[in-house]
């Protein structure tokens, strides 16, 4: 006899869960005191490249995915961040 056995697959993971798990992380790092969607990385949030690259880190681990360098100078605000992080856990998860 086999057995089944089930597999759980994670719920899936929307722009906004990105997005409240960048709020979270930047928290106290930006210059205005909020962080919004359309704030953008540098010029609102006063982060600097190690900075922008330390998040991409924690993204990547908490997610699973991985950023290619040469798709970083598009990414300027949080939800464009966001957007391309819930396209890569989406890719990776087929």
């Amino acid at each position: 006899m086999f057995s089944v056995t089930s597999i759980k697959r994670q719920p899936p993971v929307s722009q906004n869960d990105v997005i409240t798990f960048m709020t979270s992380y930047l928290k106290g790092r930006f210059k205005n005191g909020g962080c919004l969607p359309s704030s953008n990385l540098k010029d609102d949030l006063g982060l600097d490249s190690l900075d922008i690259a330390e998040m991409i880190l924690a993204l990547e681990e908490k997610y699973g995915v991985e950023f290619v360098g040469d798709e970083m100078p598009r990414i300027e605000t949080v939800e464009n961040l966001a957007g391309h992080t819930n396209f890569l856990i989406e890719k990776k998860n087929g």
